[in-house]
């Protein structure tokens, strides 16, 4: 028997090796599905666009609507419907509105594309993570230790 595990590592594993529906069911996943730096890209991308939108929030005024508005064109639309309807609960009559109420209402607007924006690239992250992930699908290990 010891003669046999010299000459013979593999012996130890008995059928396994010769039985491929018991390689199969004992075998694990190389890279886990999403192993790397793929599995960041959704945060990274929401992380981006909310730097992006904070800066041209706080310093370029002018460039806000422009910065903001267009990379978020598909959802924009709804957010701008929200931010109105927001606009116009806040301040009933704009002639009469104080410059404080124009204040919250532009606070409010900017979280506004801030936070929806935000999730939606995260979305848009995890969609481009999931599709990654199923063109390159992970590779299968077997007993012996080569991917299948």
């Amino acid at each position: 028997m010891l003669n046999e595990l010299a000459h013979n590592p593999k012996a130890l594993l008995g059928n396994r090796l010769q039985c491929p529906e018991k390689v199969k069911t004992t075998s694990i996943l190389r890279n886990n599905g999403r192993k790397g730096l793929i599995r960041f890209l959704p945060a990274s991308v929401a992380s981006i666009f909310a730097v992006w939108c904070i800066v041209l929030w706080l310093f370029g005024n002018e460039w806000k609507s422009l910065g903001v508005y267009y990379p978020l064109y598909p959802v924009s639309i709804l957010i701008d419907k929200g931010s109105d309807l927001l606009e116009h609960w806040v301040i009933n009559n704009p002639r009469t509105a104080s410059h404080h109420d124009w204040v919250v209402v532009d606070l409010l607007d900017g979280l506004c594309y801030l936070v929806c924006g935000t999730i939606w690239y995260y979305l848009i992250g995890l969609g481009i993570r999931a599709l990654w992930s199923r063109i390159r699908r992970p590779q299968m290990i077997t007993q012996d230790g080569e991917g299948g």
